[in-house]
């Protein structure tokens, strides 16, 4: 077995055997499971061969009871680097340059456990040995990955069977309930989905879903190791109703919304369990998952258009008692949906509030979040009169918002009308449009106060102002309609002034007859 080339999860990056420098590298399999003293987050123990001896590392003692019955796969696997894909099956490996066999033999007991066996298709019986190991030592990272769709084992051909339920029975020892159902579930699942058939693949993975919950509820009253699982099977439920929905949209079999909702349902039943969980102490409450399950639901009621079910949602976050000990990931999701209820709510700063937040503490790196933000975060800063800068537009490529943000500083309408119209499918795909057109009433109080600058005067003549929006393109508009529109800045509190209707004029105040638009919205 030659390796050429691998990814390391740590940085996603890729080593090529053909540039970097070889050392030889012994894969030891059949080891049995590890202890979760021994493992990290996300799997095993990340360590430096350099931070320690030259020649290797040695196993710690508590996994040396463990060191029976490997066997060595290849003595010739060449690898560029000591770095190795962590994974879920552990696989030992023996690093070091070795001259001879007799060598090899004496430092065989000398390794660490640093990586899985990926590298070839497990079987089904691999598989489930691996799952009942997780379950036995309660690791829920493992075992999340063990029934998630963006782990490998999806790819697998071997895993493929539309009747798991016989070779799941005679697995010995048996899977405990409801745990034998979730496999036979998850492996109809994978079936399914390489048939692209998502409406059955999503109708098992629900199963699945409702059979961990119940046990989540009954049976693990006082834990919380699960958690992983539940988020991992929440995470796949949704992603899985989204393409089942699309499939019958398309053949018009039924409606998006049923799919959607009998998701939100199953989800709902994993928030409430966690919610209601105030006996046990904080280390190991379920509350930890409130927040995870809270986003998933935002997405979903997000795609149905029914943002009133988020209301409950957000009265449960804000009254929990370890609101602030999140991880930051899910507290800026969190934030990016409030702030766009609040958007919708016309509670615009608030809504600022939320999204700001959700900008400043987004991870660098991921562009795509801080765009997703700003497309809600600068619509609402315009409406408070806070303009965004040529170099955010740029660098985060929103050239819808350009000329429309122009538009604003010059009260040019015809700019603002060309803007609306050439972009306006990306404002309604995004729920900006309606928010965007107040922004015109901004636009007509500015060109209203260039008007009243060039005429130097408190008493304005109306048609000055119609003959303006003429020139500018708006040349439907009649006096009653342009009085109209002028009544209007005067009711939001753009304009301190009134209309004398009698004499076809408008009369300002003299001392600050345009107010700061941050002090009047």
């Amino acid at each position: 077995m030659l390796l050429r080339r691998v990814e390391h999860p740590i940085g996603h990056r890729a080593m090529d055997s053909v540039n970097a420098r070889m050392e030889p590298c012994y894969v030891l399999l059949n080891f049995p499971f590890v202890p979760m003293d021994f493992l990290g987050r996300n799997g095993i123990k990340h360590y430096r061969p350099s931070c320690l001896a030259p020649e290797l590392f040695l196993v710690p003692p508590q996994t040396r009871p463990h060191m029976s019955g490997f066997q060595i796969i290849s003595k010739n696997i060449w690898y560029p680097s000591w770095r190795l894909i962590l994974g879920v099956s552990m696989a030992m490996v023996l690093r070091k340059q070795v001259r001879s066999q007799k060598q090899m033999k004496g430092t065989m007991q000398k390794a660490l456990i640093m990586t899985s066996s990926r590298f070839e298709m497990i079987s089904l019986f691999q598989y489930l040995a691996q799952l009942r190991q997780s379950l036995s030592y309660e690791t829920g990272d493992v075992c999340a990955s063990l029934f998630s769709f963006r782990d490998r084992h999806v790819m697998n051909p071997k895993l493929r069977m539309d009747n798991p339920e016989s070779k799941v029975s005679t697995f010995k020892p048996p899977f405990s309930s409801p745990y034998d159902e979730m496999v036979v579930c998850h492996l109809k699942a994978i079936h399914f989905i390489h048939r692209e058939n998502y409406a059955d693949c999503f109708s098992n993975h629900l199963a699945c879903l409702q059979a961990f919950s119940k046990d989540f509820q009954n049976n693990q009253k006082e834990d919380n190791w699960s958690l992983p699982l539940m988020v991992e099977l929440i995470i796949d439920a949704r992603n899985l109703s989204l393409r089942a929905a699309r499939q019958m949209y398309r053949s018009n079999e039924a409606k998006t919304d049923e799919i959607l909702m009998q998701c939100a349902d199953a989800i709902m039943s994993c928030f409430r369990i966690c919610a209601s969980d105030t006996r046990t102490d904080i280390e190991r409450s379920k509350r930890w998952g409130m927040l995870h399950v809270v986003n998933q639901l935002f997405k979903i009621y997000f795609k149905m258009n029914n943002v009133k079910l988020c209301k409950p949602l957000i009265r449960a976050i804000e009254g929990c008692n370890i609101k602030e000990e999140y991880t930051k990931a899910q507290l800026v999701a969190y934030k990016y949906f409030v702030g766009r209820l609040e958007m919708f709510e016309n509670d615009y700063r608030a809504a600022e509030q939320s999204l700001l937040y959700a900008f400043h503490n987004c991870y660098p790196g991921s562009r795509r979040n801080m765009r997703l933000i700003l497309i809600y975060l600068i619509p609402v800063k315009m409406l408070l009169s806070k303009l965004p800068s040529p170099h955010l537009i740029q660098k985060f490529q929103l050239f819808q918002f350009q000329d429309i943000a122009m538009s604003l500083r010059s009260g040019d309408v015809r700019l603002y009308n060309r803007a609306m119209n050439r972009h306006e499918n990306f404002f309604i795909k995004t729920g900006v449009l309606l928010i965007l057109e107040r922004l015109k009433n901004i636009v007509y109080r500015n060109l209203f106060r260039k008007i009243v600058n060039i005429l130097n005067t408190h008493q304005i003549d109306i048609r000055a102002f119609m003959d303006t929006l003429h020139v500018l393109g708006e040349t439907d508009l009649d006096m009653d309609e342009v009085e109209f529109i002028v009544a209007n800045l005067i009711h939001l509190g753009y304009v301190k002034g009134y209309i004398s209707h009698q004499h076809s004029k408008v009369v300002i105040s003299k001392q600050n007859p345009f107010p700061p638009l941050s002090s009047v919205i």
